[in-house]
């Protein structure tokens, strides 16, 4: 049994955490490595409890997929991309937007975001010029088509990965490679007419950005490369679709493959893993272990099951659980890290499961999507940050752009979850 003590510190540090993370003086990574730290020195989570927590598959999923997603960004997979932007016909500004949103959402299902974001953003202000359209109208819908993109399948985002794995830990099934596309491509549907035919008419007509010349340049095509490492990137569906192997073990497998294959280098397959991100994402594990493990978790469930109890329309219940879940990692995302919001919610939600005897798996669903719908400011996502340097938006724009996307995104994305994932 947790003691009072133990429940209090970790609350007290959580705030801590929050307010570093708001801070942004401390790089985030350092600040969940430093809180993991305490916890474990302090024997709020012992120390066999803290090595079972980081030894998370999501993370050798994670990894794999990083060489994998080099490796077809160094043999110029995303040349593609830009091909399939030069075929795009001549149209109206809000077509051309819609027709790049989708080419960009696409990319992103299968390779890493923010990759894509980086590697396409002098592509898209290029496609701009040819269609006559500033800069300012086309990055800020890159930026969210990519996080839309990634919503939908489970390796379009490391979060979608972690939430899998945090749920698979718990004993539950893993999501499918597809399982989130019931969720992910209706979201994509409304969002993009949204931002093509809306969202774009609010946004500056901001000129091209004097760090373009920055920007990465996209590489010669190597087809033998792009066609070996999209063949390992099949397997990897296949082998999740129907449940032969799981990604934990496919992904760095089919990453070996590559290097032994000659498509990506020894050093460079290391350079291409996020350190920091890998490091944030299993320090955060630890202190999510720890938030449930001392009885923090179930405060905060309680909570939640007493704002239910509230509630005049008890027979709703079950969709303002999801609601409500959807909602706080929604906010939570849009301060904290999308992986940081993702493991702390999933600690709440794995108590509040076994407290009110729910189904674990929509709640995890609705805290992948939500932890990845960061649009109305410039910090919750990194792709957000970046294009937001790069365009010169201010914060005002993401929140007048970005706030009906929350919006949108909750209102469609928890009725699915409720039909297609049930509580009870």
């Amino acid at each position: 049994m947790p003691n009072e003590w133990e429940t209090i510190a970790i609350f007290v540090l959580l705030a801590l955490m929050l307010g570093s993370f708001i801070w942004r003086r401390i790089p985030d990574e350092f600040t969940a490595l430093a809180g993991f730290a305490i916890v474990v020195t302090t024997q709020i989570l012992p120390l066999e409890a803290s090595l079972r927590a980081i030894a998370n598959p999501g993370i050798a999923a994670i990894a794999g997929m990083l060489v994998i997603g080099s490796s077809l960004e160094k043999a110029g997979a995303i040349a593609l991309a830009k091909k399939a932007f030069e075929r795009l016909p001549q149209a109206k500004p809000s077509y051309s937007i819609l027709g790049m949103i989708l080419v960009i959402a696409l990319v992103s299902a299968l390779l890493n975001n923010t990759a894509v974001v980086v590697l396409l953003a002098p592509v898209v202000i290029s496609y701009g010029q040819h269609s006559k359209l500033p800069p300012g109208k086309l990055l800020m819908p890159l930026s969210f088509a990519a996080i839309l993109g990634g919503s939908c399948t489970l390796i379009g985002t490391s979060t979608n990965l972690v939430v899998s794995a945090y749920g698979e830990s718990l004993g539950h099934p893993p999501f499918t490679f597809f399982e989130l596309s019931k969720v992910g491509l209706p979201l994509l549907a409304i969002s993009s007419v949204y931002l093509a035919f809306v969202g774009q008419r609010m946004l500056p007509d901001n000129p091209t950005p004097p760090g373009l010349s920055k920007v990465h340049r996209i590489e010669h095509v190597n087809s033998k490369r792009i066609a070996i490492g999209f063949a390992i990137l099949c397997g990897i569906v296949l082998f999740s679709a129907f449940e032969l192997l799981p990604i934990a073990v496919s992904a760095p497998a089919g990453s070996l493959f590559l290097i032994a294959a000659k498509c990506i280098s020894p050093r460079d397959a290391l350079s291409s893993l996020n350190w920091r991100l890998l490091l944030l994402i299993a320090s955060m594990l630890g202190v999510g272990a720890a938030f449930q493990s001392s009885g923090a978790s179930t405060i905060a469930a309680s909570s939640i099951e007493y704002s239910l109890s509230l509630s005049p329309f008890p027979e709703y219940n079950g969709l303002l659980t999801i609601a409500i879940v959807f909602v706080a990692t929604s906010l939570l995302t849009e301060i904290l890290t999308n992986n940081a919001a993702a493991i702390t919610m999933a600690a709440i939600a794995a108590s509040l499961s076994a407290q009110l005897d729910l189904n674990l798996k929509p709640l995890l669903i609705a805290i992948a999507v939500a932890a990845s719908s960061s649009y109305s400011t410039p910090i919750g996502y990194q792709t957000n940050t970046y294009v937001a340097h790069l365009a010169g938006y201010r914060f005002t724009d993401f929140l007048r752009v970005g706030t009906p996307m929350n919006v949108i995104a909750t209102i469609v994305a928890v009725p699915i979850i409720a039909y297609f994932w049930p509580l009870r």
